[in-house]
C-alpha cells in the first residue's frame, strides 16, 4: 500500500508511483512483442526454400498427428504458381552451340578475253578490242615498222571495249606492207585504285596468254593491202639517199680531221667553203626527208634520226677546230668530239643495214 500512497510529481504533477511503474512495464512488453513479430519463423524459412520449385499439386497437404492430442491438423502452404520474375538457379538444359564465322569465299580468277580487229577508213587504220578487263584500265598500242615506230597512241578500257586510231603518217595513208602491233599495259601501280582493286594483288584476279601481273602483252602483225613493188622501190629509193648523206659526211670529216694542221691564214678561207658546203648539203636532206621527226614520212625512221643528229654534230665540230686552230681547244678534246661523231655514223650505216634487210 506504501505504493499506492506515493506518488512522484510529474509534468507539474502529482502522479502515483504504481501509475510510471506499469506504464514502463507496459512499454517493455510491448517492445518484446514487436521483435519477436519481426522473426521469420521455421515454417516460412522452409516455406520460402519451396517456391523455387515448380509445383506439382495445388492440394494442401495434411500432416499426420504426431500425438493422440485433440489439436487442428497442420497445413503446409504450397504456392499455386511459379512467379515468372524469380530466376531459376537450376543450369539451363538447352545444349551450347558454337558458332563459327564463315569467311568470303574468294573469287576464282577470271581468264582474259582479248579479241582484236583492226579496221581500215580512207587510209587510216583502227584497232577495235573487246576485252572482260576493268573499266578504266589503260592501253598502250604501238605501231613498229623493221626497227621503227610508225605510230603509238593510249585509251582506256569501256564498257569492255577499246577503240584507237586513225593511225596515220603525218596524215598519209600508212604504205602497203606488213606492220608489226604491240599492245601493252603499264605497271599495276601506274592504274587507278579502282583498276587495282580488280585486278587483285599482283593481278591475281585475272590469267591468261596475253596477261601476267596485271599487265597486258600482246603482239600480232597486220598487213596494208596495196602495190608493195611501189612501196619497195620507194623504199630503196630512200636508203639510197640516205646511204649518199652518210658517205658525204663521213667525207666532210675526214676533210675536217685533215685541215688541222692548216694555219689561221689557209684556215679561214677554207673553213668558210667547208661550211657552205656542209650547210647547201644539209638543206637537201630536209628537202627530202623532213627537218624533224614530226615531218618525216620514209621507210627508216632510226637511220634519218642519226644522219640528222649527224648534221648538226659535225657543224658544232667544225666550230670546235675554229677554238682549236686558235689554240683556245686541247687536242685531247678536239679528238673526243671526233670520237663521237665517229660513232653516231657508224651507228647510222647499222641503221640503214637494218632497214634494208626489214
Amino acid at each position: 500500500m506504501a505504493l499506492t500512497k506515493k506518488q512522484v510529481r510529474l509534468f507539474g504533477r502529482n502522479i502515483p508511483l504504481i501509475v510510471i511503474i506499469i506504464i514502463v512495464l507496459s512499454c517493455i512488453v510491448l517492445s518484446c512483442c514487436g521483435l519477436m513479430l519481426a522473426m521469420p519463423s521455421s515454417e516460412e524459412t522452409a516455406t520460402t526454400g519451396v517456391n523455387t520449385q515448380t509445383p506439382t499439386s495445388t492440394t494442401p497437404t495434411m500432416n499426420p498427428p504426431t500425438s493422440t492430442s485433440t489439436h487442428e491438423p497442420s497445413y503446409t502452404r504450397e504456392p499455386t504458381h511459379t512467379p515468372e520474375n524469380i530466376p531459376s538457379l537450376e543450369p539451363s538444359k538447352t545444349p551450347t552451340v558454337a558458332i563459327t564465322p564463315t569467311a568470303s569465299p574468294t573469287p576464282s580468277p577470271t581468264e582474259l578475253e582479248f579479241d582484236f580487229t583492226p579496221r581500215f577508213e580512207n587510209g587510216e587504220i583502227y584497232f577495235d578490242i573487246e576485252t572482260n578487263l576493268p573499266d578504266g584500265m589503260d592501253i598502250m598500242f604501238t605501231v613498229v615498222s623493221g626497227e621503227d615506230i610508225w605510230g603509238q597512241s593510249k585509251a582506256q578500257v569501256s564498257s569492255g571495249v577499246v577503240t584507237v586510231g586513225p593511225f596515220s603518217r603525218q596524215g598519209e595513208p600508212y604504205p602497203p606492207g606488213d606492220y608489226e602491233l604491240s599492245i601493252s599495259s603499264p605497271l599495276l601501280m601506274l592504274q587507278s585504285l579502282e583498276v587495282q582493286q580488280r585486278l587483285g594483288e599482283n593481278g591475281k584476279n585475272f590469267y591468261g596468254d596475253y596477261i601476267e601481273e596485271g599487265q597486258v602483252d600482246f603482239e600480232t602483225t597486220f598487213t596494208v593491202e596495196g602495190d608493195q613493188g611501189e612501196t619497195q622501190r620507194l623504199k630503196e629509193q630512200e636508203l639510197s639517199s640516205m646511204q649518199n648523206h652518210l658517205t658525204y659526211l663521213n667525207n666532210k670529216l675526214d676533210s675536217l680531221e685533215q685541215a688541222k694542221g692548216k694555219d689561221i691564214a689557209d684556215w679561214t678561207g677554207w673553213s668558210r667553203e667547208w661550211n657552205t658546203d656542209l650547210q647547201e648539203h644539209r638543206e637537201i636532206f630536209i628537202q627530202e626527208f623532213g627537218a624533224n621527226i614530226n615531218e618525216y614520212k620514209g621507210y627508216c625512221r632510226n637511220a634519218f634520226l642519226d644522219i640528222g643528229t649527224a648534221y648538226g654534230d659535225i657543224f658544232i665540230l667544225w666550230q670546235s677546230y675554229d677554238d682549236f686552230v686558235e689554240g683556245k681547244l686541247a687536242e685531247s678534246d678536239l679528238q673526243t668530239r671526233i670520237a663521237d661523231l665517229r660513232t653516231l655514223l657508224d651507228e647510222a650505216g647499222t641503221s640503214i643495214t637494218m632497214c634494208q634487210e626489214n
